[in-house]
């Protein structure tokens, strides 16, 4: 696989998707692409559960209170490396690993019509 991590792997994966060398019959493909998908639900709620991590009031009235009332909520909720970012980030994975699963199901099945078609018609000249 890709040596630019989970994302490089799904590019990887979803390239050998596209190219016929990921073969996996049309259920398994279906199951996987099912269970990203609850995996993502999953995540989506737990990410919304994260505005309720930290409550201000908690830590007091002080300045120095609020200024660490602030960094937690932060961490929770705000930009770059916090929860809901990373959470995000994982719910993106899962969305595109369950893309991926889906493309190698219709892939499947569309050699599994492909080849009843030339069977058929091979069968047909008997």
């Amino acid at each position: 696989m890709s040596g630019s991590g989970v994302l490089g792997d799904l590019q990887a994966l979803s390239v050998a998707v596209d190219g016929g060398q990921l073969r996996l019959n049309g259920d398994a493909a279906n199951r996987c692409a099912e269970a990203c998908a609850r995996y993502a639900d999953g995540l989506s709620r737990l990410k919304g559960q994260g505005r309720h991590l930290v409550r201000w009031e908690a830590f007091g009235d002080l300045a120095s209170a609020q200024q660490l009332g602030k960094k937690f909520s932060d961490l929770a909720t705000g930009g770059e490396g916090s929860f809901e970012q990373v959470i995000q980030q994982h719910i993106d994975v899962a969305m595109k690993m369950q893309d991926v699963f889906i493309n190698a199901g219709a892939a499947y099945r569309q050699t599994e019509d492909s080849n009843a078609g030339a069977l058929g018609s091979i069968g047909s000249d008997l």
